[in-house]
């Protein structure tokens, strides 16, 4: 069984022909903080796992973690499990308002008590696992680096390298932590000396509290500076006209994106941050041209 809100009739029907499991509907509001939204999520999860009696719940995303794991809790399901992907907006660094501090003690605090019942919570990059035990939101024995997921190499093949025009790509929610301004304020340098050079921003807009608005975006279309693709189901053909993949974010769990170019034999240029250093090790795979870390953001590491 696979529970997400929002199913497409599409999207139900490919879940389902390729794992053979039921896609199932759940009430999820997945931004926002209203206590009684989240609380039609966790009874109506607790009832359905009261229903279904599944012997093993695995979580990811900040809400359904906390919510996820509430409710199998509340329905006696025997195995519990929860994997973080990323931190997201209350915790990524930028710009502080009210809002992001008020998210992030209550996040805070839901994720101490979800992660303590819990058997076990997954991590895709070190980062993250440190700084959840550093602040008291998992235990250390409970904590298990996961790495990164990674992308099927049959599906994704390298593809010729292209040239012309030099084309630099980054595919994103239009969030402000994923760097999308900066990527827009790069294409204005640049094209101020090579006009040629094209941007392609590939991503839909978002309801998050960082999301770039759909104004700001047209402004920079009208501007020149770059070509933006809202939706597509399949990014591979954009790939295939890369250049350079560029993922300029704040903080991720590790990026799959950055994965997926990497697969297709796209140099990457990306920031020294949580989770996005983890795609390349220095020195074998990548150039940090800061100081060498760990590891590195896959390719040139800024």
């Amino acid at each position: 069984m696979v529970f997400a809100p929002d199913w497409t009739t599409k999207l139900r029907a490919e879940v389902e022909g390729a794992t053979g499991a039921k896609a199932l509907d759940y009430p999820l509001k997945r931004t926002g903080i209203s206590p009684l939204s989240d609380l039609r999520t966790l009874i109506a999860l607790t009832l359905a796992f009261w229903r279904l009696q599944p012997g093993m719940v695995i979580a990811f995303q900040p809400k359904p973690n906390v919510y996820g794991i509430l409710a199998a809790t509340l329905a006696g399901v025997p195995g519990r499990y929860a994997v973080v992907e990323g931190l997201g907006f209350a915790f990524t660094p930028g710009e502080e308002g009210f809002k992001k501090r008020v998210v992030r003690v209550a996040l805070k605090g839901l994720y101490r008590l979800s992660f303590s019942l819990a058997h076990k919570v997954f991590f895709l990059n070190p980062d993250d696992l440190e700084e959840f035990v550093a602040q008291g939101l998992v235990r250390r024995e409970k904590a298990v680096l996961l790495g990164g997921i990674g992308v099927p190499l049959e599906e994704w093949p390298p593809a010729p390298p292209h040239l012309e025009p030099l084309t630099f790509t980054l595919i994103a929610r239009l969030l402000r932590e994923k760097g999308v301004r900066e990527f827009a304020e790069a294409a204005r340098r640049v094209k101020a000396h090579y006009p040629g050079v094209r941007f392609l921003l590939i991503g839909p807009l978002d309801t998050n509290p960082g999301a770039i608005s759909q104004s700001e975006v047209r402004a920079w279309v009208e501007e020149g500076l770059l070509e933006w693709v809202p939706w597509t189901e399949d990014v591979r053909p954009y790939l295939r006209q890369t250049s350079v993949y560029v993922l300029p974010s704040y903080r991720e769990g590790v990026p799959r994106s950055t994965q997926e170019a990497l697969a297709m034999a796209r140099p990457v240029i990306t920031t020294d941050a949580p989770g996005c250093r983890e795609t390349v090790v220095h020195g074998i795979n990548g150039v940090a041209t800061s100081k060498p870390p760990r590891s590195c953001g896959s390719g040139i590491l800024g």
